[in-house]
């Protein structure tokens, strides 16, 4: 039986050209997001000074703008941006991390605990009043202690099924979350909770260019382990 014109003329793109498509495609709107993100604010700065402001930069253009566009784009604007990319890429490359690394494509560190286990060792540093760098450990330790409890309870009840990594998952995240809320009962509502709560929440507002610039090397030592283990 003769195929139809539209079939035989029909072409399937090779997974090479699709996945260029997609990376240009992503790219482009990365990149407009990325100046649009510059607008908005209490102060304005036009996409047009943006571009005009870091062309500047590569000595491409006059400076025809006042220091408080630049201040706002470089100082305060940029280091907040730049620190929302690269939360968006490792959250993404976490996810991907563990699809692979457990063999089912519906888990995700939200998923598995890990957020809620890590956001329970934030709260029980921040009771126990330690320092910036111990309140991270503690949330590490947590997030890991998290993941081990529901890779053992989904091998527990049936290691063969996608379905139950998921449920056990969720299982330890609402056990996490409501530890937080016990943690969340005794805080001090003047002190600790507020902390937090606003830890929980997140923010990029007090971001700046030393804090992204220190948070750059974990982030890249992290992708190069992870690309090395590919």
């Amino acid at each position: 039986m003769d195929q139809s014109p539209s079939l035989k003329h029909s072409t399937v793109l090779a997974p090479e050209v699709r996945l260029r498509r997609y990376l240009i495609g992503s790219g482009a709107v990365l990149l407009a997001l990325f100046l649009f993100s510059f607008t908005v604010g209490p102060y304005p700065v036009p996409v047009e000074s943006v571009v005009a402001v870091f062309l500047h930069r590569l000595h491409l253009v006059d400076e025809t703008w006042s220091d408080a566009v630049e201040l706002v784009v470089f100082n305060i604007r940029g280091p907040r941006i730049v620190a929302a990319i690269l939360v968006g890429a490792t959250l993404a490359m976490a996810g991907a991390t563990y699809q692979d690394l457990f063999r089912n494509p519906l888990v995700s560190p939200a998923i598995l605990g890990v957020s809620a286990g890590a956001g329970f060792g934030a709260a029980l540093g921040v009771m126990f009043n330690l320092s910036r760098i111990g309140i991270q450990g503690t949330a590490f330790v947590c997030g890991l202690a998290a993941v081990a409890m529901a890779v053992g309870l989904e091998q527990w009840l049936d290691r063969h099924a996608l379905l139950v990594m998921v449920l056990a998952g969720m299982v330890v995240s609402a056990f996490f979350q409501a530890l937080i809320a016990m943690l969340k009962v005794f805080a001090d509502p003047l002190n600790q909770l507020p902390t937090i709560t606003f830890w929980l929440l997140g923010g990029l507002h007090r971001i700046t260019a030393d804090a992204l610039f220190i948070a750059l090397w974990p982030i890249m030592l992290a992708c190069a382990v992870l690309f090395a283990l590919r």
